[in-house]
């Protein structure tokens, strides 16, 4: 299986339960963001909404490399919450260690990302 391919799967599943958790777990997802943010609920729930669109766009042909700009760029946007999330005493993702190793898995899913939106021939 192609790493192209292999990208498509795991970025679309992602996004799909991702996409999804931000409307089960809004008060959780809510927390990722810092205190002082206004609408950190609405936040949650267009991001959710953001993020069941670029899953769906990795479907089409005519769209995948659109979806993978925007999921790229989403995953870009989220780093700095991820950062602060392993800034805090107690992160929300878990022990310090789960904030860790949240760092490189992102790095990798940007990668992935950038396999979608910019595919290598």
């Amino acid at each position: 299986m192609k790493l192209h391919v292999a990208a498509l799967w795991i970025l679309g599943i992602m996004f799909l339960v991702a996409g999804i958790g931000h409307f089960v777990a809004v008060a959780q997802f809510a927390k990722m963001i810092p205190n002082d943010w206004p609408l950190k609920h609405e936040a949650v729930i267009v991001t959710g909404l953001v993020e069941l669109a670029l899953a769906a766009g990795l479907i089409w042909p005519q769209t995948r490399k659109l979806a993978g700009v925007g999921i790229f760029l989403l995953l870009l946007l989220y780093t700095p919450l991820h950062i602060y999330d392993l800034m805090r005493y107690s992160p929300v993702i878990g022990s310090k260690t789960v904030a860790i190793i949240r760092l490189p898995i992102q790095a990798v899913l940007l990668y992935l990302a950038s396999l979608i939106a910019w595919p290598r021939r």
